[in-house]
């Protein structure tokens, strides 16, 4: 789990005068429970339930931007993280103790160049390392284009980071204030191929603020820098198949993808009193195809050959479907009925669901009742900014795991003996295609925020040196959640 760099005052898209060198950053801690943790052995297979496993982190951003003319500027940002493992278990004693860890590394490092416009610039280069984000309402579930795999299918998701970072280039072109078009050229990328060259555009239109969409294709990986022949892509037993008899064939590490998304805000048609904040209600969804191009099954005319038994020829397996609101913050819904919900929802002894709905409930309204009346007449805001609600539905038939790219090179899927106590009677696994996830923020004296999450996402783990079990997603079985908390201090 990372964390979201914030730049303050101006975005990378955006030019202002010549001020000289600003430093800015922030300071955040965090930490929060996972319930149901999936732990893998050497092979992926499953090795056990981890139950209430702690996770914990703490950041020190320091970022630095500078305007060298009306044209270039600079930004630049370091980060460092402190982190525990966040598996303690340890079954061949080879890993897996508390241990206290750092990383230092830079989310920003790049150069920005702009033509035209006030303000405003209608072309924008960004060349180096940055961040990037298409869907400007997704909180955590969602942004497909680039937190996502072709062949294997898999999807990423990091708490309260809900972009990517990128290396390359990135060329902005604004048509007009309701129409933009990002192309991107992107390598050195953070799961194999490393090296290759990925193209994508992403199109936005917007009509105010009450409606806004988007387009996306991405030729991932479309230039590559292994010689094919070389590789071990191109080994019969571990990547191989037959797309017909005796034509045989290799699964590919390039795909094209494709993403749709939209934006609907139906409190723009009617007058809404206080009740509503400036984003409830806001309704927004997004749809992907990750790989267009089809591929057998390994053993589909050669049963001896189990390198890939799932085969890649079914696009419905292949589309990820985000959907998601933004839930009204009125502090009786925030601090009384979500309560009662999660409390409800989550409990998982049917015959405690109404008591602990009742025990969380019911303190939620005086809670609620209690800040409403103090921000009526002592003029104090306790609403919260952001309620965000998505689920996900990405029926995948194997598991959401990218281990053969990372340990073997191989464009495959993980054998369906490992996934044994996880599959339904077909073979596939099952118990991971739905996600949700309920988002939380609150900012209190300008500078300052409380970010509260609970969900049932693509959660990885994380161990001293990267092993098997960080690169399968970690809540596979069907009651598996966690939740996290944050505060952070921006400077």
């Amino acid at each position: 789990m990372l964390s979201f760099t914030v730049h303050a005052a101006d975005s990378p898209d955006t030019m202002v005068q010549n001020t000289g060198p600003k430093l800015s950053g922030y300071t955040a801690i965090e930490g929060g429970q996972i319930q149901k943790l999936r732990f893998a052995d050497a092979g992926g297979k499953f090795v056990a339930d981890y139950n209430r496993a702690w996770v914990g982190h703490a950041y020190l951003n320091l970022s630095i931007s500078s305007t060298i003319n009306e044209h270039l500027r600079v930004i630049g940002s370091m980060e460092t993280r402190m982190w525990y493992n966040s598996v303690y278990y340890n079954p061949d004693h080879t890993d897996g103790y508390p241990i206290q860890n750092f990383n230092v590394y830079f989310p920003n490092a790049a150069g920005i160049i702009s033509f035209g416009g006030n303000g405003r610039p209608r072309l924008t280069f960004t060349i180096g390392r940055f961040e990037y984000k298409h869907d400007d309402q997704a909180q955590n579930l969602g942004e497909y284009l680039f937190r996502t795999g072709d062949y294997p299918g898999y999807v990423i998701t990091n708490f309260d980071l809900p972009i990517a970072r990128l290396c390359g280039l990135k060329a902005s072109l604004n048509f007009t204030d309701f129409l933009q078009e990002d192309l991107l050229f992107t390598t050195m990328h953070d799961i194999p191929p490393f090296y290759d060259f990925s193209i994508t555009s992403m199109t936005k239109f917007s009509l105010g603020k009450f409606f806004s969409s988007g387009v996306g294709i991405s030729f991932d990986n479309c230039i590559t820098t292994v010689i094919p022949e070389n590789s071990v892509t191109h080994d019969y037993t571990s990547n191989g198949y037959l797309s017909s008899p005796g034509d045989t064939g290799y699964y590919p590490t390039a795909g094209i993808k494709l993403l749709a998304q939209v934006m609907f805000d139906p409190k723009r048609f009617f007058k809404y009193g206080p009740f509503l904040g400036e984003k409830d209600l806001q309704v927004y969804a997004e749809a992907a195809v990750l790989g267009l191009q089809d591929y057998p099954a390994s053993d589909k005319f050669d049963s001896t050959n189990k390198s890939n038994t799932f085969g890649y020829d079914d696009i419905t397996k292949k589309i990820p479907i985000m959907l998601g609101i933004d839930l009204p913050t009125h502090q009786f819904l925030s601090y009384c009925i979500v309560p009662a919900l999660l409390a409800y929802g989550l409990e998982p002894i049917e015959n405690h669901k109404l008591a602990q709905a009742i025990g969380y409930g019911l303190p939620g309204i005086a809670l609620g009742i209690g800040s409403w009346f103090l921000d009526k007449f002592l003029n104090t805001n306790t609403r919260l900014d952001l309620i965000a609600l998505e689920t996900e539905w990405y029926g995948c038939p194997y598991e959401d795991n990218y281990s053969q790219l990372m340990s073997n090179g191989l464009p495959v899927p993980l054998p369906r003996s490992v996934f044994a106590g996880f599959t339904d009677t077909s073979g596939n696994v099952n118990e991971d295609n739905w996600k949700w996830s309920l988002y939380m923020k609150k900012k209190f004296y300008k500078n300052g925020e409380i970010i509260m999450q609970v969900a049932r996402d693509h959660l990885r783990t994380e161990m001293q040196i990267k092993r098997y079990t960080d690169f399968g997603a970690a809540l596979v079985r069907k009651n598996a959640w966690y939740w996290m908390a944050k505060m952070k201090f921006y400077f």
